[in-house]
């Protein structure tokens, strides 16, 4: 936000009970970034509200990054270096008494995961899907142990 449009968050905080960190703009003038990002990316929000069921959220229209597969693959790198510093870790995986680094990136998005996968693959990065019951889609994100990715 500082760097694209000059625009400095008004809050910084910890919301205690989800354990998640906020950065908090509120301003007039982030109305209109707003109104930006989403003609980019279709809409921010990746999953059903509290109340809401999967087949009224896919009703909506539904995020993307369709603008990332046509981008310079610097552009490509540094949206997926951005991707993985928000929802993305780096963790040792250990099977049978060996140890191998595993790099996961969390996105419960059908689409947006599949996107994901695309675009880091056109860098090089081999990731699978994983899957998890307890997310709306059944997916929890992606995840790769290859040395080379």
């Amino acid at each position: 936000m500082y760097y694209e449009y000059n625009v400095l968050p008004i809050s910084y905080f910890k919301f205690e009970t989800a354990g998640t960190y906020y950065t908090r703009y509120e301003s007039k003038s982030t109305n209109k970034i707003a109104n930006e990002l989403m003609n980019f990316a279709g809409n921010t929000k990746t999953g059903p509200a509290h109340e809401q069921t999967v087949a009224e959220y896919l009703k909506e229209v539904q995020p993307h990054i369709d603008y990332l597969m046509t981008a310079s693959e610097n552009e490509q790198k540094i949206a997926l270096r951005f991707w993985m510093s928000t929802e993305g870790s780096v963790t040792v995986h250990s099977m049978n008494g060996l140890a191998y680094p595993r790099l996961e990136l969390a996105c419960a998005h059908p689409d947006l995961a599949k996107q994901l996968q695309h675009l880091a693959r056109l860098l090089h990065i081999n990731f699978t899907m994983t899957r998890s019951k307890s997310k709306w889609s059944r997916i929890q994100g992606l995840c790769t142990s290859a040395l080379g990715s």
